[in-house]
């Protein structure tokens, strides 16, 4: 599953209530590994940046 803006912004709003990651992986069908990275990178930098940008041929 791809996420967008709003998707990581809500796996932020409910790590930040305390939620544990297994149920937010089983709601999203992603990984645990990504909950917990996409949080570390949040509290890391205040926010998390997607980066989409692909390499030009």
């Amino acid at each position: 599953m791809k996420l967008n803006d709003k998707k990581i912004k809500y796996i932020i709003r409910e790590k930040n209530k305390r939620r544990s990651s297994t149920e937010i992986t089983k709601e999203m069908k992603i990984s645990t590994i990504y909950v917990n990275y996409i949080y570390k990178k949040y509290k890391e930098n205040g926010e998390y940046i997607i980066n989409n940008k692909r390499k030009s041929k």
